[in-house]
């Protein structure tokens, strides 16, 4: 399933896929409510981003329990913890997101290691645990 995306790209991301057991779903845009339950009901979140800030999406897809296959654009790595929480491929390297994907489906063990490191991780960027850390430097005790 394949959200966001102006539906003009669908030819060309179709392109890709030439693997007869895959098959696409494009939904374009979405509302929060609707990603939220694509990320319960399917097996991998991806997001190839070019550019990213934080990357929030992966954090959210963290806190769900999905496995993560993202590029390590900006601050994604660090969202995934440099790759203890999620899978890293290289921005704008197809090759890359491929081996990334190929790991996440096939190493079965460390992709459930990835996804308990990640349910642990994502806590520390919770509104809760944010605040805490705030007061802390305000405190000068951080």
């Amino acid at each position: 399933t394949i959200i966001g995306p102006d539906l003009k790209y669908t030819d060309e991301i179709r392109s890709y896929f030439k693997t007869p057991n895959v098959s696409l779903n494009f939904i374009g845009r979405q509302s929060q409510e609707n990603v939220f339950h694509c990320m319960a009901t399917h097996h991998i979140f991806c997001v190839p981003s070019l550019q990213e800030a934080l990357g929030v999406a992966n954090l959210e897809a963290l806190n769900v329990g999905i496995p993560v296959v993202s590029s390590d654009a900006g601050g994604i790595p660090e969202a995934l913890d440099y790759g203890n929480c999620g899978f890293l491929s290289e921005v704008g390297n197809p090759q890359s997101l491929a081996v990334a994907l190929n790991d996440c489906l096939y190493k079965k063990e460390e992709r459930g290691r990835k996804v308990l490191n990640g349910f642990e991780y994502v806590k520390q960027f919770q509104a809760d645990s944010i605040l805490k850390n705030l007061q802390q430097i305000l405190d000068g005790s951080l």
